[in-house]
């Protein structure tokens, strides 16, 4: 097990990132119904968009996104 400073970075990174979605979630909700429907009842959608949204955002080297790559 790797004990040096930041080795949960990604795993903190993740659920921070989780935690920003669902409160995206609520925020959209009344606008955006049949999505807020999928998130919360489909766990296969919620997953999907949940993996999504972390593989677009986490970013441990800070480099720029580019045309869908990192």
């Amino acid at each position: 097990m790797d004990a040096s400073p930041g080795c949960d970075a990604p795993k903190t990174a993740r659920l921070e990132s989780n935690h920003v979605l669902s409160a995206v979630m609520l925020k959209i909700m009344t606008n955006n119904i049949e999505l807020y429907k999928q998130y919360s009842g489909n766990a296969d959608f919620k997953k999907w968009l949940s993996d999504m949204v972390f593989i677009l955002t986490y970013n441990k080297e800070s480099k720029p996104f580019v045309g869908g790559q990192k």
